[in-house]
């Protein structure tokens, strides 16, 4: 299936990879108080929320970005090399699992008095670690019918 991958898939999940690490940089959740609010909820970014589970999800984007960009960047215009992007559906699977259970289980909370909802870096994440996933399934064969019938030159 090495040969059949596509280099829009192997782009896709590259730029899903980076969309994943970007988000980790963004609020994840947002505290809401159960009393009497003073200001605004203050807001918790994925690399405070999520611990040890930033480094795991930074390694997999890592894993990511090298199966996608040393293929696109050795290889010539036409061909991919054999098992590039191979191992993208297990990044993206897991990565995507890892960032789900944040969001269906959020950190826990300084007290009963407070919970956390997810905010938009949990949902980047999770449409990041998709594009890893898609990127690794997609095959030159759902493009290039496209590309035949409507050429660009």
């Amino acid at each position: 299936m090495g040969g059949e991958r596509s280099r829009y898939g192997l782009v896709v999940a590259a730029v899903g990879a980076g969309l994943l690490v970007v988000s980790l940089l963004l609020p994840w959740y947002r505290a809401r108080h159960a009393g009497p609010s003073v200001g605004s909820p203050p807001s918790v970014s994925g690399a405070h929320a999520l611990g040890g589970l930033v480094i795991v999800l930074v390694v997999l984007c890592g894993l990511a970005l090298l199966d996608t960009l040393v293929p696109l960047v050795r290889s010539r215009a036409s061909h991919l090399p054999e098992g590039a992007g191979a191992s993208l559906v297990l990044l993206g699977v897991v990565a995507g699992a890892c960032v789900l259970f944040r969001i269906v289980n959020p950190p826990a909370a300084a007290g009963r008095l407070v919970s956390l909802s997810p905010r938009e870096g949990a949902w980047i994440a999770l449409a990041g670690a998709a594009m890893m996933l898609a990127g690794g399934v997609w095959r030159r064969d759902l493009w290039w019918p496209v590309a035949r019938r409507y050429p660009v030159c």
